[in-house]
């Protein structure tokens, strides 16, 4: 399934704002950003 299938609606459902997610959090002035993701959660295939 893709993001946009797993997401249809609500605020989860603006992909690219979510991955703006760390460069919004250094414009505002965070100086120590982490990022984590989840691998493997679905069939590759």
């Amino acid at each position: 399934p893709t993001y946009a299938e797993m997401h249809p609606k609500g605020y989860k459902r603006n992909f690219n704002y979510r991955l703006e997610t760390l460069q919004r959090g250094a414009n505002a002035g965070m100086k120590r950003l982490g990022m984590g993701f989840l691998l493997g959660l679905a069939e590759w295939r």
